[in-house]
């Protein structure tokens, strides 16, 4: 005997993913401050460990690592910068730039290597090669006022440093340049135009902010970090994961899944199961049709209502296929394109013109079945949408839906109805309270568990009688950890099944 599926079977208790519990009468959102707020209350462990691992991180490399100190020697010289150098004949901002390419010569930083002791460079890093080593960490700043000239080094060690800066700075002091008048030989710094000059000292500030400005921006980074993990898992958790998550947050149960289809064209993806019928979506399909009507597919009749939270879902290729599925098992199918927002059925056929069709029967019931197109597949045949208008759209809730449907129900065993998105379509909804059952199309990548939970709550307060789940586009990489978690919820224990359990757990209601 074949048990009915109905998504009231047993209890299924559902539980809160995000923020506390998700409750069947007013489904969880999935706006983005909701998410910020959940994230803040329940990722507060997260949020604390990050932030104690970045603080402790911080902590860990200022006591391992040296501190870095600013060592400075200045020279200043008598007149404001601009102003005209007498001994050089020219402006004191050219004498400076002179002065700096001085600094990085050989001879004067051959004359400090020589002044100094080996063991203070080599705490410094320098060796045999001093000069070139000096040229690359010297760092010598001519714009800086009041200083015109400073001459420093970046190092953890400020005392050796601060005598290699005064090595090179008593180094300038003796070097010789031309004089621009005379064309003599002359000191490059006339000590009647200096100034002040300050020696370098190892008493140097340290580089970069405190301790405590570092361990405070290392804790607004954890901080930011262990926010944005949760933002993350929030988001992620509200995608279709399993067939017992769809269970426990919607109360649906889930028939089975189907692969992506990279088909390019509308007819490659509408005929997939006809085109091949040894693909992995044919034969994915026909475990469907197993799932929801057990071995005898005869036994089964009526009217089947296929939608889908939003649009994209690919409730429409889900519709055709499994149309096909149906008709090529020997049971006469006649499939009605009822998405006035994307009637595509006709294209998938090679037919261009959708009309007259669907919406054109509401205003006759009685000549529906005229509109009514033999395919190239037996047995199946399709009703296009025909021309929708807005008197058609609102005898969607009329009678003569009911009297549309009897005409067609009588001369097929399976009437299945393409109706588009259920969520802001009060169309579809009106259309699931009429037929035997419907068939919720759920995007593995693009719904969402709460829209999910919404879209089944809505249909099921508009009428609609028996409800169940089809994971459409679920990509081959996620195929076994999807199929893993296909698990039952049962008085609060989880148990772990099979991928397709028993055929006649998912049968529908002969009646």
């Amino acid at each position: 005997m074949i048990r009915p599926l109905t998504e009231s079977s047993g209890h299924f208790p559902l539980r809160g993913h995000m923020t506390g519990k998700l409750e069947r009468e007013t489904p969880q959102g999935v706006r983005w401050n909701s998410h910020l707020v959940s994230s803040i209350v329940h990722g507060r462990f997260v949020i604390l460990v990050s932030t104690l691992i970045s603080v402790v991180s911080v902590i860990v490399y200022l006591n391992v690592s040296r501190p870095i100190y600013e060592v400075r020697g200045t020279i200043q010289f008598a007149g404001a910068v601009g102003t005209a150098n007498l001994e050089s004949g020219v402006m004191t901002a050219d004498y400076l730039d002179r002065l700096a390419d001085a600094v990085r010569s050989d001879a004067v930083l051959s004359d400090a290597v020589r002044r100094l002791d080996p063991s203070e460079l080599a705490i410094l890093g320098i060796g045999t090669d001093g000069v070139r080593s000096l040229r690359r960490i010297l760092v010598i700043e001519t714009d800086v006022p009041p200083d015109p000239l400073r001459i420093g080094l970046n190092s953890p060690y400020p005392h050796e440093a601060a005598r290699i800066v005064n090595a090179v700075m008593a180094s300038l002091a003796s070097a010789q340049g031309t004089d621009g008048k005379t064309g003599k030989a002359a000191l490059l710094i006339d000590p009647q135009m200096l100034a002040n000059c300050t020696a370098a000292s190892g008493d140097a500030a340290r580089m970069g902010p405190s301790p405590l400005a570092l361990a405070l921006l290392a804790a607004v980074g954890g901080l930011v970090i262990g926010l944005g993990i949760e933002l993350i898992r929030g988001y992620s958790g509200d995608r279709i994961r399993s067939p017992r998550q769809i269970l426990q947050f919607t109360g649906l149960k889930t028939a089975g899944h189907l692969p992506i289809l990279r088909e390019g064209s509308t007819a490659g993806r509408g005929l997939a199961t006809y085109i091949d019928p040894t693909s992995e979506w044919a034969l994915m399909c026909r475990a469907l049709l197993l799932n929801l009507f057990g071995v005898n597919v005869s036994r089964q009749a009526g009217t089947l209502l296929v939608t889908s939270p939003s649009d994209g879902d690919g409730c429409s290729t889900v519709a055709v296929n499994l149309a096909t599925t149906i008709a090529m098992a020997g049971e006469s199918v006649l499939l009605v394109d009822a998405n006035v927002g994307a009637p595509i059925l006709h294209k998938v056929f090679g037919d261009n013109n959708s009309a007259p069709g669907f919406y054109d029967g509401l205003d006759n019931p009685m000549s529906v079945r005229e509109f009514v197109r033999p395919t190239h597949i037996e047995n199946l045949h399709l009703l296009p949408c025909g021309k929708a208008s807005s008197a058609a759209a609102a005898k969607l809730q009329s009678d003569a839906v009911s009297d549309t449907l009897k005409q067609l129900v009588g001369s097929y065993r399976y009437v299945m109805i393409d109706a588009g998105a259920a969520l802001g379509n009060p169309g579809t909804t009106a259309l699931a309270a009429r037929c035997r059952a419907t068939l919720l199309v759920l995007h593995a990548k693009r719904t969402t568990i709460s829209s999910a939970a919404v879209c089944r709550q809505t249909l099921k307060t508009h009428g609609a009688k028996q409800m169940v789940a089809i994971v459409n586009a679920l990509p081959n990489a996620q195929w076994h950890r999807f199929a893993s978690k296909n698990s039952a919820v049962r008085t609060g224990n989880v148990e772990r099944e099979k991928v397709y359990r028993d055929i006649n757990e998912f049968g529908l209601s002969p009646t």
